[in-house]
């Protein structure tokens, strides 16, 4: 596995930002992932919200083949939980939708070097907590939502986020 060592920057969509009167971004441990309810400014959000980190890639997960300059291995980003949908990106390469369970993606051995790498995923998350906090607004197109702040739903990416070298199988279908 690779291990996640550098801070996630969490970045509001502009419609949750100028909601919540607090536009982000946030810095959070590589650890640190939560439920976007928990989070102050992100209760309401419904995204996109964009999480980014930078990964180290070492040669020996790469695959032994790059370690001596051959070819790279195809890597697994496991997400662990998503509430919500996850858009996926390996610098700036889309590598995958994450819609349900597992929550995992591709990132094809062309792409998957050793070295440094920005890990980008976009969450986009159910609409219902943003339906219960524009009703507790009392705006009357949303009073059927009004009085029902107890009935929100987990939101965000909540990892555990992990890299894994992906299985040699993987490798034809990541191409």
């Amino acid at each position: 596995a690779v291990p996640l060592t550098e801070a996630w920057q969490v970045t509001p969509g502009a419609d949750d930002a100028a909601l919540s009167g607090a536009p982000g971004p946030w810095t959070l441990p590589p650890d640190g992932l939560a439920d976007w309810r928990t989070l102050p400014g992100l209760e309401a959000a419904r995204g996109p919200v964009v999480y980014q980190t930078t990964v180290s890639v070492p040669a020996d997960a790469a695959g032994p083949a790059a370690a001596t300059s051959q070819t790279a291995r195809a890597l697994r980003v496991r997400l662990g939980d998503v509430a919500g949908a996850a858009e996926v990106r390996w610098d700036d390469l889309p590598v995958g939708r994450a819609l349900v369970p597992p929550f995992d993606v591709l990132v094809p051995a062309d792409a998957a070097s050793p070295g440094e790498h920005t890990l980008t995923v976009t969450v986009r998350a159910p609409w219902r907590n943003r339906l219960l906090a524009l009703g507790a607004t009392g705006a009357p197109a949303y009073r059927q939502f009004a009085g029902r702040q107890d009935a929100t739903v987990p939101a965000g990416l909540l990892g555990p986020v992990t890299i894994l070298q992906a299985a040699p199988e993987a490798d034809q279908a990541a191409q």
